[in-house]
């Protein structure tokens, strides 16, 4: 899957940003009329999502993964979400299986840097962020986030240089 919208949701830049669908069937090159179950299960999970019912979003990204235990997208969603609910661990554990099955994809990389971010661990997340920014060069919002974290540390000439890359 890839990733579409932002990662409304953890970054300090883009925190107040209303829901947006992370991981959608378009995202995965299929057509609405192809829609698998675990795909229905997967925007059914969306519409809750951008309603703001994580709780609701979180059973219907599970029901997508009863039909498919390789839906990257349930995973990345619920990921997405757990962390929303403060959920880090299970965050983590969803977007590093997301992550297994797709490696290469740089905004995963970020999401899973986001949740590091969240849990306080600020070296694993420019670590990730970092992936990102090596898997996608122009990736504004992976610099962005990265340069917020090189702020807080005091690391002044890094946080410049990341922003100004962002620019």
């Amino acid at each position: 899957a890839v990733l579409t919208g932002s990662s409304w949701m953890g970054s300090s830049v883009y925190a107040a940003e209303p829901a947006t669908p992370v991981a959608t069937p378009a995202a995965q090159g299929q057509k609405q009329t192809e829609l698998t179950p675990d795909m229905k299960a997967v925007l059914a999970g969306t519409g809750c999502l951008a309603k703001r019912g994580f709780q609701g979003a979180v059973k219907k990204y599970d029901a997508a993964l009863k039909w498919s235990d390789k839906n990257t997208a349930a995973y990345i969603n619920r990921g997405i979400v757990y962390r929303v609910m403060q959920k880090y661990e299970d965050s983590l554990r969803d977007l590093s299986k997301a992550a297994v099955m797709e490696p290469q994809n740089a905004a995963l990389s970020l999401q899973i840097g986001l949740t590091h971010q969240a849990m306080q661990k600020p070296e694993d997340a420019l670590q990730d962020l970092g992936k990102a920014i090596s898997l996608e060069p122009k990736f504004v919002e992976a610099y962005m986030d990265r340069g917020g974290i090189y702020r807080s540390q005091k690391k002044f000439t890094e946080a410049i240089a990341d922003f100004s890359k962002a620019a």
